[in-house]
């Protein structure tokens, strides 16, 4: 093991210093004698060592009249990701020699993962490679926090890519993310999802690249009303989709256990005359399980979010877990909804509780007053006439938090419910 390491290691200098800056800028007639021989050390050499972007036109005369394709190919990288160059403070000419290298010793077809130290003009940096996702990245190691959670630190990375390079939420952890990387792969590409796009372990820190979805969680959104007003369409789609979500989890016989409002994130692209495009998914693995792993685990990581039965995990059946979810699922509608908090979540009743069976007693009163009155109300008027829109996404919300778990339904029969409203 300790050869290996060292093998590594070695090969690593190796390609470092075989990129290692110019004394100066190389001659045209020598760079071109260079580019025209594919010899990729030298070529990397005398990219380290240009600074001017002026460069870069030449570079691609010369890349397309000697059809050299890793130049080629670092030079539609840099001129498609120059927005995202800029976002992340990364220099252009830096980002051309780094591009160039990872097209000429970080392949797709390699079939190891990679952790290499890097530099981009000056700026430490890493670069990461994922042979299940065949996705390189780059990190920058003075990257601003973006975000974090009780045990992820989160910033910005680029996810490198010839023709779309692009920016990605980079997460770190420092305890093991095993349970959490199997579950997110199992679902990766799913709608509703969290888009994980690859991941790497470097010493003692565990790293998931995913898509960066731009507006943060539907916390700030809904409750801090970060992103404005929600219309009634825009809230029947992010529940469309989040149920899509739910939907294949449980399809996989996964278990959330800490849906909230701070796991579901959004990413919202505007339009004009107002139209916005909403993309909402659930995040946060970290908390899942299989079924057949569930055991007597809490239903909920939030207290607040727990179903009334969830607060009695010894009784529980298997398939009651899943119905723990769905609820949770109902409180974070029930917000998007009514654009406010419901009492359970307002009043810490499990805490002031002296036990599960006070707890239970506080929340019954709280669901019986809040939610089952008016799903009484709305089931009598729909036997009478039929209920507009936004009644009948109203009662579907409600029916998710009733207090009878069995009466909660399905992801897939609430998703479908959801599909038929939206058509309407």
């Amino acid at each position: 093991m300790k050869l290996k390491k060292t093998l590594l290691i070695i090969s690593a200098v190796v390609l470092f210093s075989s990129f290692a800056p110019m004394s100066k800028s190389p001659k045209p007639a020598e760079l071109e004698r260079q580019i025209a021989r594919k010899n990729g050390a030298l070529v990397g050499r005398s990219l380290k060592a240009l600074s001017s972007p002026k460069e870069i036109k030449r570079l691609s005369i010369l890349a397309n009249k000697h059809n050299y394709q890793p130049l080629k190919k670092a030079i539609l990288s840099l001129t498609r990701g120059k927005s995202a160059c800029r976002s992340l403070g990364i220099n252009e000419m830096g980002y051309l020699h780094t591009a160039f290298y990872i097209e000429t010793k970080l392949p797709q077809t390699r079939t190891t993962p990679a952790v290499i130290p890097w530099s981009i003009a000056g700026r430490k940096c890493t670069l990461s490679y994922d042979p299940e996702t065949h996705n390189r990245f780059i990190s920058l190691d003075d990257a601003s926090v973006v975000g974090h959670g009780s045990k992820k630190v989160v910033t910005r990375a680029l996810l490198y890519d010839a023709e779309q390079p692009r920016i990605v939420a980079k997460c770190d952890q420092r305890i093991s993310i095993s349970a959490e990387l199997e579950k997110t792969r199992a679902v990766a590409g799913s709608p509703g999802l969290v888009d994980m796009k690859g991941y790497v372990k470097n010493k003692k820190t565990h790293t998931m690249f995913c898509k960066l979805y731009r507006n943060g969680s539907l916390k700030g959104a809904v409750l801090e009303g970060t992103e404005g007003k929600f219309s009634l369409n825009e809230k029947l789609h992010v529940a469309h989709q989040l149920l899509s979500g739910l939907t294949t989890l449980q399809e996989k016989g996964i278990i959330h256990r800490d849906m909230c409002l701070a796991n579901c994130f959004l990413d919202i692209s505007k339009h004009a005359k107002g139209k916005r495009d909403i993309t909402a998914v659930i995040a946060d693995l970290g908390s899942s399980r299989y079924l057949s792993e569930i055991g007597r685990s809490s239903a909920c990581g939030h207290a607040a979010y727990t179903s009334p039965e969830g607060m009695f995990t010894s009784k529980l059946t298997n398939e009651g877990y899943f119905k723990t979810d769905i609820f949770a699922m109902g409180t974070i509608f029930y917000c998007l909804f009514y654009e406010k908090q419901p009492k359970w979540l307002e009043e810490n009743y499990k805490r002031t509780a002296s036990s599960h069976k006070e707890a239970y007693k506080k929340v019954l009163a709280i669901l019986e007053k809040t939610t089952e009155k008016r799903k009484d109300s709305l089931h009598k008027k729909g036997a009478k006439s039929q209920l507009n829109k936004k009644e009948r996404f109203e009662a579907l919300i409600l029916k998710m938090l009733s207090i009878e778990p069995e009466e909660r339904g399905t992801p897939a029969e609430l998703k479908a419910t959801i599909e038929a409203i939206i058509k309407s």
